[in-house]
């Protein structure tokens, strides 16, 4: 439970589709720890084997991983109930919390061994350091999840800014509309919506990556003319925005809140 409720504070801070990966990985990551474990010949988890704890059935025989996995998933009984589940083992004739009845197991004290010990200790030092190790990759891993995601509208947006200027030397003036850019890219995608929003006989014309994903940053490209040749210049939002800025107060200036990729 513990590993679990680690697991949900990372998928906090990423995207609502990386925190249910998250989530449910640390579902997966608990079930199959505890599972595996009571059901070996230790008969317990790395922090049980430290104390001299071992978990049987009802008849001191070792548990299945059907029964193990019975155990884990009846725990969320006793954790919803307020851990009134947990609190149960204190009152009951074989100190069983309410899971343990649910699944049949019995968690009891066998003579703890100096090797056992040194053992689990050094298997808990191991698991911790693996632990700790994927606590500092994770975001490592979802922060270049992101950073892919934004690189799809900064090479949409360039593209767009590419075919505005070669659309320009053919017609003497932008379009408006980014399909008759020929570039062929989708106006809509998992990442981000692509659009026109502004174009001005000044002239320049500015298009816009709006994010859908409130950890992505959006962007905005504006193509203007400067001594008869036309210039382009992309501007990624500060921080993540689920709108591009496109209020430009100079076609050469970033609008504030943005900056000059």
């Amino acid at each position: 439970m513990i590993l679990l409720v680690v697991f949900y504070g990372l998928a906090g801070g990423t995207s609502e589709d990386a925190s249910v990966l998250v989530f449910f990985l640390g579902i997966i990551w608990n079930w199959l720890y505890y599972a595996i474990m009571e059901s070996s010949a230790k008969q317990a988890t790395l922090g049980k084997m430290a104390i001299g704890l071992v978990v049987t059935d009802k008849n001191d025989n070792s548990l299945t991983f059907g029964r193990a996995t019975a155990r884990y998933f009846a725990k969320w009984l006793s954790f919803i109930l307020l851990m009134i589940g947990y609190i149960m083992a204190a009152f009951t004739k074989k100190k069983q919390a309410l899971h343990d009845m649910i699944a049949g197991t019995v968690v009891y004290q066998r003579q703890r061994s100096k090797a056992g010990g040194i053992i689990a200790g050094i298997f808990v030092g191991f698991i911790g350091l693996i632990f700790v190790l994927s606590l500092i990759a994770l975001p490592l891993f979802l922060n270049e999840a992101i950073k892919a995601k934004q690189s799809e509208a900064r090479m949409y947006i360039s593209a767009i800014n590419k075919g505005q200027q070669a659309y320009y030397a053919q017609n003497g003036e932008f379009s408006d509309n980014i399909s008759d850019l020929g570039l062929g890219i989708q106006l809509e995608t998992a990442n981000y919506s692509y659009d026109i929003s502004r174009i001005n006989s000044g002239p320049y014309v500015i298009s816009t990556a709006n994010a859908k994903d409130g950890q992505l940053k959006s962007y905005s490209g504006i193509v203007y003319l400067k001594d008869s040749r036309t210039q382009a210049m992309i501007c990624a939002t500060d921080k993540p925005s689920s709108t591009a800025l496109d209020d430009f107060e100079s076609v050469d200036r970033c609008p504030s809140g943005s900056s000059k990729l």
